[in-house]
């Protein structure tokens, strides 16, 4: 126990600058900067009883996320590098489109998203605490647009939201008897570089 909480406390104390450091890997990755809107922060830590590879993959198969998580309506996905998205929160819906700058499997997905009534930035990343034990943390920048935005409780509401559904995804991973069939491609300032296909191969061919 004692090594334990050493190596997760170790991890918890240097990963969320490393995520944060993580936001310059895509090229049009700072939305909001330029007009100085002020944003909203949430960086949050989660152990999830399961090995590394299988809490990533979950994390990639971004349509299953309305079935746990309660914000989430729908979620379409483009192209490798890009998903539409459908949220609730409380009576408000918003709808926006979320871009992949990097993903490098088994470690870190960073993205930036566009709606009518806000922009984000963010970083997930993963990390081996012990064979069946996945820490994640999330990073999110959330740029409101609009002065409700700004001046109300909506997107402090947002920020609840993404809490409570980042646990939900900690208790739907950790429940769920399916194996995932993840995304293995890597993405690298927005485009892909290497596709789900090659990864496979090259996965199989190691083993």
């Amino acid at each position: 126990k004692a090594f334990l909480g050493e190596k997760a406390k170790s991890v918890k104390d240097n990963v969320v600058d490393k995520v944060k450091g993580a936001f310059g890997g895509g090229g049009g990755g700072k939305p909001g900067r330029k007009s100085g809107k002020k944003p909203m922060n949430i960086i949050e830590t989660l152990d999830v009883g399961v090995p590394l590879r299988t809490a990533y993959d979950h994390w990639t198969k971004y349509e299953d996320f309305s079935g746990f998580a309660k914000g989430v309506q729908s979620v379409s996905q483009g192209d490798e590098v890009t998903t539409d998205w459908e949220v609730k929160v409380g009576p408000s819906k918003r709808s926006f489109k979320a871009t992949v700058q990097e993903q490098v499997p088994d470690e870190r997905i960073v993205w930036t998203s566009q709606g009518a009534k806000g922009s984000t930035r963010g970083a997930v990343s993963f990390h081996e605490i012990t064979p069946t034990l996945t820490r994640i943390v999330l990073v999110v920048e959330y740029y409101p647009a609009g002065f409700f935005e700004k001046t109300g409780n909506i997107w402090r509401a947002q920020g609840r939201r993404l809490r409570l559904d980042f646990k939900n995804f900690q208790r739907y991973v950790s429940l769920s008897n399916d194996e995932a069939d993840g995304w293995r491609g890597e993405i690298r300032d927005g485009e892909v570089v290497k596709t789900h296909e090659e990864a496979v191969e090259e996965e199989e061919a190691a083993e």
